[in-house]
């Protein structure tokens, strides 16, 4: 999943970013400053994700996702 397009940020990315990272939807709101429900309704497509909010995923999605990488390496 590395160097997501900002476009490719979806629910379904968010979610499965989520389950195979075993985090919560509290988990996820507390790294990126957002409320749980914030996060709920992104995941259920009631809220809309501005630019900034999609730059955010992908930048938090591709930390973790890179560190993981990293750690399998060493």
């Amino acid at each position: 999943m590395n160097n997501l397009q900002q476009n490719d940020i979806s629910a379904n990315t968010i979610k499965d970013f989520r389950a195979r990272n075993k985090l919560t939807q509290a988990d996820l709101a507390r790294e990126l400053g957002y409320s749980r429900s914030m996060i709920a309704q992104i995941e259920t497509g009631t809220h809309v994700m501005t630019k900034t909010t999609k730059k955010l995923m992908r930048y938090f999605i591709e930390e973790v996702e890179n560190g993981r990488q990293n750690d399998r390496s060493n």
